[in-house]
C-alpha cells in the first residue's frame, strides 16, 4: 500500500505540472465522465462531497471510500438516448480502521451505427464500447479527513480502431465534526494514452473538481454545489453564442454557470431520500431553440428494503432525451460471503 501511496503522490506532482498547459477540453473516454452514482445523477450528473450511503460514489471521489458505507456490494444500470447502455459493479472492503481498498467495473455499449467510406456510401454497421477496470485505496489522514486514489485501465473500441489507457485520479473528503458540513477536492484523468486509436496521442483533460455538501441542523434538507472542469482547457474552451444578444455581465454569469452544479436533498430519514439537481451546461451545449423546460433537471430517489438499497436517477437533456438509471447495493454477508 505504501507503494500505491507514493504512486498517487507521484501522480499529485505530475498534475501540478500540466496545470499550465491547457489542452482543447476534448474528451477522449467519456466512460469516464458518465455519473456512475443515482446520487450523483440525481444531484446534477456530479458529486464529490454527498453524504448519501452510495457506494458508487466513490468512482467520484475516491477520496469517499473509507467514509462508512452499509453496503460492499453495488451494481448499477444507465439507459441512454440513442441506445447507449452502462453497466457498473463495485465491491469494497477495508482493510484495517484507517484505510480500504474497492475494485470496479464500468462498461459502455454505444449501441449500433451506421458505418460508411469517405463518400458516404453504406458499408452496414459498426459499434464502438469502452470499458474501464479501476482500483481505489483510500485512508484516513486525520480524525475527519480522508485521501484517496483511483487507478483506471481504460479500453476503447471504435469500429476497427482500438485504444488503451492508464489514468487516475486523486481525491480528498472532509467531515466537519458535527457532520452537517462536508468539503471535497478531486483531480481526474490523469496518466496517458499507451495505445492510439491511429498514430495520434491524445491526452484526456485533467478534470479539477471541488464539492460541499452542507445539511440544515433542524430540516431534513442537504444542499450542494460542485464546481467541475476548473482547469486544462476547461475555461479557455467554453464559449457563450457570440449572435445572442447579452451583456457582458450575462455572458460573465453564463460562463460561471456552466462550471457549477447545484442540488438539493429531502432526507425525512437514514431509509429514504429525494434529489433535485441541476446541471446548467447541459442546457447551454445544446445550442437549438427547441430546449425543454426541463432541461439540465435531473431527480433521483433512493430507499432501502430491509437491507437492499435502491436507487433511481432521471436526468432530462432536451426534448428527445433523457436518462435512467437503476442501482442496486447491498452486503455480500447476505449471500453467506
Amino acid at each position: 500500500m505504501q507503494m500505491f501511496r507514493n504512486l498517487m503522490c507521484a501522480l499529485c506532482f505530475y498534475a501540478v505540472s500540466l496545470f499550465v498547459s491547457a489542452g482543447d477540453g476534448t474528451t477522449l473516454y467519456s466512460l469516464l465522465d458518465v455519473p456512475v452514482s443515482t446520487s450523483a445523477a440525481g444531484g446534477g450528473g456530479v458529486q464529490i462531497a454527498s453524504a448519501s450511503n452510495d457506494l458508487s460514489l466513490v468512482f467520484h471521489n475516491p477520496g469517499m471510500l473509507t467514509d462508512v458505507y452499509d453496503s460492499d456490494l453495488s451494481l448499477g444500470f444507465l439507459s441512454y438516448p440513442a441506445g447507449i447502455r452502462l453497466g457498473s459493479l463495485a465491491y469494497a472492503r477495508p482493510i484495517n480502521t484507517r484505510s480500504s481498498w474497492m475494485l470496479g467495473l464500468r462498461y459502455m455499449d454505444y449501441g449500433e451505427m451506421l458505418r460508411t467510406d469517405e463518400t458516404g456510401a453504406l458499408l452496414g454497421q459498426t459499434q464502438a464500447k469502452d470499458i474501464a477496470l479501476t482500483a481505489v485505496y483510500a485512508w484516513k489522514l486525520a480524525q475527519n479527513l480522508q485521501a484517496g486514489g483511483s487507478l483506471h485501465l481504460v479500453q476503447s473500441r471504435l469500429d476497427d480502431y482500438y485504444s488503451f489507457a492508464i489514468l487516475a485520479d486523486l481525491g480528498i473528503y472532509y467531515v466537519h465534526p458535527n457532520h452537517l458540513l462536508r468539503l471535497a477536492w478531486t483531480l481526474r484523468h490523469m496518466g496517458a494514452q499507451l495505445v492510439t486509436y491511429e498514430d495520434h496521442f491524445e491526452r484526456q483533460p485533467i478534470d479539477m473538481q471541488l464539492g460541499m455538501s452542507y445539511k440544515l441542523e433542524h430540516a431534513p434538507l442537504r444542499f450542494h454545489a460542485t464546481g467541475w472542469q476548473l482547469f486544462d482547457g476547461g475555461w479557455s474552451r467554453d464559449r457563450v453564442d457570440p449572435d445572442l444578444e447579452m451583456s457582458r455581465f450575462q455572458r460573465a454569469s453564463a460562463l460561471f454557470f456552466r462550471h457549477l452544479i447545484l442540488g438539493v436533498d429531502f432526507v425525512p430519514s437514514e431509509q429514504f431520500m429525494l434529489q433535485l439537481g441541476y446541471n446548467y451546461r447541459r442546457v447551454s451545449d445544446l445550442g437549438i431553440e427547441q430546449r425543454t423546460a426541463f432541461g439540465g433537471f435531473s431527480a433521483g430517489v433512493q430507499f432501502r428494503v430491509k437491507h437492499v438499497d435502491i436507487g433511481a436517477a432521471y436526468a432530462r437533456y432536451h426534448v428527445s432525451g433523457a436518462s435512467l438509471q437503476m442501482s442496486l447495493a447491498c452486503k455480500t454477508s447476505l449471500f453467506g460471503l
